[in-house]
């Protein structure tokens, strides 16, 4: 489905991947898409993150200009902020 899709494209979400990267390194490769959470920063559970189990996966054809996780419990994952731009 992802390989079909031209132009820019990001897929966004609680991924559960109890072992982190290395569960989507396969989609990975096979899509060319990138973790714009590139130090692999926790986000679960917001009250004391220890685990990366959301993500926010992007095409090569953007720019990852910032990326953070702000400290605040609204639920039990923290939110993803991302600024991107084109290539």
């Amino acid at each position: 489905m992802i390989r079909g899709i031209q132009g820019p494209l990001i897929v966004a979400g609680d991924f559960n991947v109890l072992w982190g990267e290395r569960e989507l390194h396969l989609f990975l490769a096979a899509t060319g898409l990138a973790n714009a959470n590139t130090k692999g920063s926790p986000s679960h559970p917001s009250h004391a993150p220890k685990r990366q189990l959301d993500y926010v996966l992007h095409s090569r054809d953007l720019v990852l200009q910032d990326f953070s996780i702000p400290s605040v419990c609204f639920s039990d994952h923290s939110p993803l902020l991302c600024e991107f731009t084109l290539r």
